[in-house]
This record gives C-alpha cells, structure tokens and sequence, in this order.
C-alpha cells in the first residue's frame, strides 16, 4: 500500500485547483473577446458563469493552500483508496507524487469541438 501525507496531498490538490481557475480565466477572456452580437440573451448569462467558476476555483485554491499550513503533514492517506473513483489517469499519477503537466499548455493535443 503506497500513501502520502494529507499535507502533501492537499497541496497537490491546490495545484490541480488553481492550474483549473488559470484555463478558466483564458475562458473567460476568451469569451469577453468574443462578438455576442448575434447571441441570445439568455445563453450570454450562461456564459457569464465562466467568470463565476474562474473566481470560485480561485478561491477553493486559496483554502487548500491554507489548509496544507494549518494541518501540516497530518496522516498518511491510502493513494489506492483515494484514486478508486477516480476516472483520470492523470489524476492518479498525481496522487502518486509524479510531477504535474500544465493543462494550460498549448501543446497539449489537437483541438476538437464537439
């Protein structure tokens, strides 16, 4: 059984939460650079939701980060019990401690829209 300290874990986790609040933002500024001339007015209070998860992620980074100084390294965590709902490998690589791919990177695969 391989585990981590709770510390290490939470740290982890506020990486993973603040890389996700940075593709938010260029969502978000994405959207703002966008003509919504043409777009329906109750589909651009949707797309205002972008800012909200940008901001919220923010945030959720903020609290993980304070929660790793107040616990310290804590208790050990079981990685096996912690990944088994998880669906991303890359996820579970990062339980495991292994060094972090930016998802922001715009080397990260071929756009497909769907």
């Amino acid at each position: 059984m391989k585990s981590r300290p709770t510390g290490d874990i939470l740290g982890m986790l506020a990486e993973e939460v603040q890389e996700l609040a940075s593709i938010a933002h260029c969502l978000d500024l994405g959207v703002s650079d966008m003509d919504l001339s043409g777009v329906d007015l109750e589909h651009l209070s949707d797309l205002q939701r972008v800012d909200a998860l940008h901001q919220h992620l923010d945030d959720l980074a903020v609290i993980l980060r304070r929660m790793v100084t107040m616990v310290g390294p804590g208790p050990e965590l079981d990685l096996t019990e912690l990944g088994s709902g998880v669906r991303l490998d890359y996820i579970r690589a990062r339980l495991a401690d292994r060094t972090p791919v930016s998802l922001s990177a715009p080397d990260q695969g071929a756009v497909e829209l769907f």
